[in-house]
């Protein structure tokens, strides 16, 4: 029965390409190596690599996903430093 609704729920999502899916499964998964201070940092490279070498990924493959991830990273930085920029301008609302 839950399968059913889970499938139903997917039906008109568009089919996730193989490479996307692991580089999105990767991104969520590496987010817990990220260090904590006064913002989230990127995800070390040291924690990629051990992923990749988890996952038996070849070095091309580590490359690519290396620069994903970083990609990935960076733009969620500037997104939280434009969300931070607004919210100084608005007086915090």
């Amino acid at each position: 029965m839950l399968d059913r609704a889970i499938a139903e729920e997917r039906r008109g999502e568009p089919e996730l390409h193989l490479a996307a899916a692991i580089c999105i499964r990767a991104w969520h998964d590496l987010g817990t190596c990220r260090g904590v201070g006064m913002a989230l940092g990127p995800i070390p490279v040291t924690a990629i690599f051990a992923w990749c070498e988890l996952e038996g990924f070849d070095r091309e493959a580590t490359m690519i996903l290396r620069d994903v991830v970083r990609t990935a990273d960076n733009e969620r930085a500037e997104r939280e430093a434009s969300r931070q920029r607004l919210k100084n301008l608005t007086g915090g609302r």
